[in-house]
């Protein structure tokens, strides 16, 4: 049975979402009562197929513009006004819906891209004030008397709203109280979107990079040891808010995760390491590389705060796949010997225990088996280190490094010595 979808059923997929809408004495389109959720659920279907059969999500990347995620109203209202044409004009087929979508993505990309501030509260304790970049995107942390000072009175707009008996702008700001808090840091970033949804997810994914980087600047060459009760994650750094700024003041503000519970600290001597890993990167010329380390940052961060040890071993792991460039032409069984060829073997039961380590993935993907000790959780994220240090510190070059292969005769010292 083949996975392509029949134009037959595309058109029934559209008009069964139009038998949804009704027309009012006015004219307009609107979905009938006790219909939105159906309607929502065959956009999501609809959604499926356009991510299949186009690249529609490209093109929104490249014009700077977000839809909202499936869980949210207004994701959809994107596609309903495109449905409240269709039924009002009496069109019926796929084909016509592509026109018409079509026409939304040119107008999107006729919208005058904008400037937005990011600020996210984070759990990390003020140390100092850090202003950097990670490849071409600046970014700062402050401390909360400087947020307060250049962006957010809190208190203030609540008391001046307050007293005017303004009750819109007092609970537009009453929510931010919350995020008020003289240990946090504030992580600062600028995009250009041309809407605010687009902004928060491109920050974010920046962010991310940046949370990877200061993990790994603390945890790096780090193994825990739990003598009593359940090995938990190694990072507290979490993320609660982002709020998003225009030129004219507070936009919105998106949550994350629930309330932070507790600081992660960091050394100067952390942030310095920090510093030299940002300068690493910003210094790396490859555009692959980069990718590949962006990638397996993101990654590094959500293995050291996931609270899980299966679930951190594995994302640990996707970082081993991603600095060997793992593709779907490249097979595990390669990836392995990749990997046993760059290590300097002093220890002779090492190259055992990653093939054990690779059949405790394979079980824990496959069969759902989770019988992951911490120990095992220990290896993978020493060996995701050095080949995260390897590709910062070797510079390679393209023509040393390739997407579709790796020169297997190059030697990595594990990082640290304690690992071979």
């Amino acid at each position: 049975m083949s996975d392509q979808i029949s134009s037959e059923i595309e058109d029934g997929l559209i008009q069964e979402i139009l038998n949804h809408f009704t027309i009012s004495d006015d004219g307009k389109a609107e979905p009938g009562a006790g219909n939105i959720f159906a309607i929502w659920h065959n956009i999501d279907i609809l959604n499926s197929v356009l991510q299949e059969k186009t690249d529609f999500f490209k093109k929104l990347k490249k014009n700077r513009y977000s839809f909202q995620s499936e869980s949210e109203f207004t994701y959809r209202v994107e596609f309903i006004d495109i449905f409240k044409k269709l039924k009002g004009d009496n069109k019926t087929s796929f084909k016509d819906f592509e026109e018409e979508f079509s026409k939304k993505l040119t107008a999107i990309a006729k919208i005058e891209p904008k400037e937005f501030t990011l600020i996210y509260p984070l759990n990390l304790k003020f140390v100092k004030k850090i202003e950097s970049e990670i490849k071409g995107d600046k970014f700062g942390i402050i401390s909360f008397q400087d947020f307060t000072h250049e962006f957010l009175d809190v208190r203030r707009k609540i008391r001046e709203a307050k007293e005017i008996d303004d009750r819109k702008t007092e609970l537009k700001f009453y929510p931010l109280v919350e995020i008020c808090n003289n240990e946090f840091s504030y992580l600062v970033i600028k995009a250009y979107a041309r809407n605010y949804e687009f902004a928060v997810e491109y920050a974010t994914d920046r962010l991310l990079r940046v949370l990877g980087l200061l993990t790994l600047a603390k945890y790096g060459g780090i193994e825990t040891s739990t003598i009593s009760g359940r090995a938990t994650k190694l990072s507290k750094l979490s993320l609660s808010k982002v709020l998003v700024f225009g030129k004219d003041g507070f936009i919105n503000y998106s949550y994350f995760n629930g309330k932070i519970k507790s600081l992660e600290e960091m050394s100067e001597e952390d942030l310095d390491i920090f510093s030299g890993f940002l300068k690493s990167i910003n210094e790396i010329a490859s555009k692959d590389i980069v990718r590949i380390l962006e990638n397996t940052l993101t990654s590094y961060y959500e293995a050291s705060t996931d609270d899980d040890i299966a679930n951190s071993f594995f994302k640990y792991w996707v970082c081993i796949e991603l600095c060997l460039l793992k593709s779907e032409m490249i097979t595990e069984k390669e990836i392995i010997k990749r990997l046993k060829s760059m290590l300097i073997i002093e220890d002779k039961y090492l190259k055992l225990r990653i093939s054990w380590l690779d059949k405790k993935r394979n079980n824990f993907v496959h069969e759902l088996n989770m019988d992951i000790l911490q120990s095992d959780r220990n290896l993978v994220k020493l060996i995701s280190e050095s080949l995260i240090h390897f590709l910062f510190y070797k510079r390679l070059s393209n023509n040393y490094l390739r997407i579709d292969r790796i020169h297997l005769d190059l030697k990595l010292t594990c990082y640290p010595s304690s690992l071979c």
